[in-house]
């Protein structure tokens, strides 16, 4: 899904559209070369539709680059709601965990296509939060 940087940055710049719309804001993310995890609000309530809108942007984009046809993403994506701090907390360290967990590097604030980094010692994470693992 992701096999170059390229691809990364593109579906980066997707996911800043969708903020700048004002359709989501990212709390967390990382991409990964076979999947996604965002930590994201939507405080306009168009959660569905901004995921809809960046995945089958990215998909076009993809596809067209790589000169092949056919889905890319299998399936809806899933979310949760996050209602405490505790739990949020426990979402934010599962996302930028993720590289560190397969091996890609030994701290996630080494992984560039993460959060982790830009997010190190930021202590008041609060709200509700959707988690979506994909």
């Amino acid at each position: 899904m992701f096999e170059r940087t390229e691809d990364v940055t593109r579906f980066l710049g997707q996911l800043g559209e969708a903020v700048d719309s004002r359709l989501i804001e990212i709390h967390a993310y990382c991409v990964m070369t076979t999947h996604f995890h965002l930590l994201i609000r939507s405080p306009l309530g168009k959660f569905s539709k901004a995921l809809q809108w960046i995945q089958n942007q990215y998909v076009r984009w993809y596809n067209g680059n790589q000169r092949r046809d056919g889905i890319l993403v299998r399936g809806r994506f899933g979310s949760r709601l996050i209602e405490d701090s505790v739990y949020w907390e426990m979402v934010v360290r599962y996302i930028d965990q993720n590289p560190v967990n397969a091996k890609v590097c030994k701290l996630p604030s080494a992984y560039a296509h993460g959060s982790a980094a830009a997010t190190a010692g930021v202590a008041d994470r609060t709200g509700l939060l959707v988690a979506i693992p994909i």
